[in-house]
């Protein structure tokens, strides 16, 4: 599975930029922080979002900034998960569904110092961890800890350990050059992580592969039939009568075309006419692929 992570700094006159990226870098999720997006405002979001792709979205409650939003390809099943968040920071958390359930949790903490947050954060840990041992964490923490003199910093990575994350980011994230946005995992391995820089926001996208099965796409086709329970049976038999007593000599076939003749007579003459006794109904189904078998 690939994924990136990207905080925005808002969403807006950015959506055609970051479909490309996605489009471009194959991506299966990509991780939005900072979308700025309102209560009920999709416009940016509808343009951020390739064709085949779906998308959740957790704006902040009240206030300007924040908000979160995971992209991800349509055939992927995600379900919301059923934690609050805190004060101290918005999360967006979801489940994949597949042999092996991940969780992953979206992360956005403003600058503003909270002295909350470290305890906030504990108590979410503590619910995630609840749910799946397979987690992905990752959001914009604003914390600087790739500094030694930063207290909250080291508190931090202390937590993580204590539930045994590994925080994986070894590169700055900002464009000030701190590492500010985190990569951080249980149980599952991370590949290729790297950054890319779209020069439309302070800090640079997080790309990743993840050693993780996602379920194929299911193959589906298109098929028409008519649903014998709506049509009437004299009806049928009077249309019937009526076409074949005009069917000429030409049309009588001998015995071994007698099913060929019988069917392309159908196609050209009566496909029309049985339309009235029953119409015809689109319906998607998957192909049935049989599996040999040997004794």
């Amino acid at each position: 599975m690939k994924l990136a992570l990207f905080n925005t700094r808002s969403l807006s006159n950015k959506g055609p930029i970051i479909n490309e990226f996605i489009t471009d870098n194959n991506l299966d999720i990509l991780c939005l922080t900072e979308t700025w997006q309102k209560h009920l405002g999709y416009y940016a979001l509808n343009q951020t979002t390739p064709t085949g792709y779906h998308y959740l979205d957790k704006p902040r409650p009240d206030g300007r900034g924040g908000g979160i939003a995971p992209l991800h390809r349509q055939h992927i099943k995600t379900r919301l998960t059923n934690i609050d968040s805190p004060p101290s920071f918005e999360q967006l958390t979801f489940k994949l569904s597949g042999p092996k359930p991940l969780v992953i949790a979206i992360i956005y903490r403003p600058p503003k110092s909270n002295p909350a947050f470290l305890s906030d954060l504990s108590e979410f840990l503590t619910q995630l961890c609840s749910v799946s041992p397979s987690i992905l964490l990752l959001g914009d923490f604003n914390i600087h800890i790739d500094s030694s003199d930063c207290k909250t910093a080291t508190k931090f990575l202390d937590l993580l350990k204590c539930f045994n994350f590994t925080q994986h980011i070894d590169f700055p994230t900002h464009n000030r050059g701190h590492i500010l946005d985190l990569v951080c995992s249980t149980e599952i391995t991370i590949n290729h992580l790297s950054g890319y820089d779209l020069t439309i926001s302070d800090d640079l996208a997080i790309i990743m592969e993840i050693d993780i099965p996602i379920p194929e796409p299911k193959l589906t086709r298109t098929v028409t039939l008519r649903n014998i329970k709506f049509v009437c049976p004299s009806s049928l038999s009077a249309c019937l009568t009526e076409k074949f007593s005009t069917l000429s000599p030409s049309l009588s076939p001998s015995p071994s075309e007698k099913c060929n003749s019988f069917l392309t007579f159908y196609k050209a003459k009566n496909r029309h006419h049985l339309q009235p006794i029953g119409h015809f109904q689109p319906r998607f189904v998957q192909p049935c692929i049989c599996k040999s078998s040997t004794n």
